[in-house]
C-alpha cells in the first residue's frame, strides 16, 4: 500500500516497485490517503491496481449494529 503518495512521486515509486518485482512475484499496489471523487484523476497511474478512499463514507450518519454467533 502506498498511503499518502501523491503525483509525481506516487507514479514513481509504483513505477520502481513494479520494475523492481516484474516477473518475480505478482502483487498488487494500492494506494490511499487524500483521495476523494473530485481529485482522483491527479492520482490516476497504470502500476496503481486499486484506489482506496474513505470520502465516500465521511460525513454520513453511524449505525449501531452488532453481530451475534450461535455455536
Amino acid at each position: 500500500m502506498l498511503d499518502n503518495f501523491k503525483g509525481e512521486e506516487l507514479r514513481a515509486v509504483a513505477k520502481r516497485l513494479k520494475a523492481r518485482w516484474e516477473g518475480k512475484r505478482h502483487f498488487l499496489l494500492e494506494c490511499s490517503g487524500g483521495l476523494t471523487l473530485q481529485n482522483i484523476g491527479s492520482y490516476l497511474c497504470h502500476d496503481i491496481d486499486i484506489y482506496s478512499t474513505s470520502s465516500v463514507h465521511q460525513g454520513t450518519g453511524i449505525i449501531d449494529f452488532s453481530l451475534k454467533i450461535n455455536k
